[in-house]
């Protein structure tokens, strides 16, 4: 389905265009095969993207975005990727999914190195100027999906645009809160919402990056749909934050005082110490290493039976509910200050 059903537009001093309720994003299809040849090179900040023509459509898929969040770096701000090693990166293959009790078809098995994101372009252009760009963040309840179940090309070639397909952390790995992780963070009471930092990160990599692929970072359109949706209304409320994107598309996402997708932050406290106690982590001041020390299948068994995974309310990217921000036109000016993100280097 392609046409729009219902649509809402919210314009205010901020210049962001916010357009609500919509069925389908048209021409984003799922994953399919097609000719593919060799395809260009691009230049990005951390190296050389060896990507691949599909019909009339350049790929560049698994792009890193931010660094693995691993190790120590599980539940922490996303961190800048690396430079590639020898300077250049291959970007034939899609990524894997972030950890989910799914396998997507067709895709790796999930992993939690999963912050990438795809990038589609039209290889051949009617025009030399800067394209729109169109970043999609899937759906999935916040526990499932990939940036990769769906195929950019039908809207890339044939609207000359730069299409961009995004993961996020998922499930527990995403969403988890914890005093012990609220205590990491500069506010205090910012744990549990990894997975909208991460879709901050990827709109800040690109804004440094899409240019070299003809896009223009001037005129850049998030949208999601379901949680994605969800995610996108976030990011159009939090408070402060640098011009990441500049209109909006929320399809079928629960921006609601009603939504079971939208909890307090006392409930995910409450939640991730569950988790914590099902994980076998003994006292509180030690559910935070405890549980980076366990394996991502444990973690998974651990988050069974406790509920939603979902985004909070409460610290610095969603410090009241979404839709009050609308109601109140407290949507503020992106022109100055920037969105939380982790500092510069962080010891692993």
């Amino acid at each position: 389905m392609d046409r729009m059903v219902t649509v809402s537009r919210i314009s205010g001093r901020t210049g962001l265009t916010l357009i609500v309720w919509m069925t389908f994003l048209g021409g984003i299809s799922p994953i399919h095969s097609q000719q593919e040849s060799a395809g260009p090179t691009i230049r990005t900040e951390q190296g050389v993207l060896d990507g691949i023509t599909v019909a009339a459509v350049d790929q560049f898929r698994g792009i890193p975005y931010a660094s693995p969040p691993v190790g120590e770096l599980r539940w922490t701000l996303p961190l800048a990727p690396n430079p590639y090693p020898r300077g250049s990166r291959d970007a034939t293959a899609f990524p894997a999914p972030c950890m989910q009790n799914n396998s997507p078809e067709g895709l790796p098995p999930p992993s939690e190195d999963c912050l990438y994101l795809n990038v589609y372009r039209p290889a051949r252009r009617s025009s030399q100027s800067p394209m729109p760009v169109l970043v999609y963040v899937h759906g999935g309840g916040f526990a499932g999906g990939s940036g990769s179940a769906r195929d950019g090309s039908p809207l890339a070639g044939a609207h000359d645009m730069v299409v961009v397909m995004i993961n996020y952390r998922l499930g527990v790995f995403g969403w988890l809160g914890l005093p012990g992780l609220d205590a990491e963070s500069a506010d205090h009471a910012s744990s549990g919402n990894y997975g909208l930092a991460d879709m901050a990160e990827a709109l800040r990599w690109l804004q440094k990056n899409i240019a070299a692929f003809g896009g223009d970072p001037n005129n850049v359109t998030l949208a999601g749909t379901s949680a994605g949706g969800i995610g996108v209304c976030a990011l159009i409320t939090a408070p402060e934050g640098e011009r990441l994107f500049h209109r909006a598309i929320i399809e079928s996402g629960e921006c609601t005082n009603t939504s079971g997708y939208i909890i307090g932050h006392q409930a995910a406290l409450q939640q991730g110490a569950a988790v914590a106690a099902k994980a076998g982590c003994g006292s509180a001041a030690a559910f935070v290493p405890c549980l980076r020390s366990k394996t991502a299948a444990a973690l998974q068994a651990a988050s069974a039976g406790n509920g939603t995974f979902t985004a909070n309310v409460g610290g610095h990217l969603m410090p009241r509910a979404p839709i009050e921000a609308i109601a109140s036109a407290a949507i503020r000016s992106r022109s100055q200050g920037s969105l939380p993100r982790a500092p510069p280097t962080r010891s692993t």
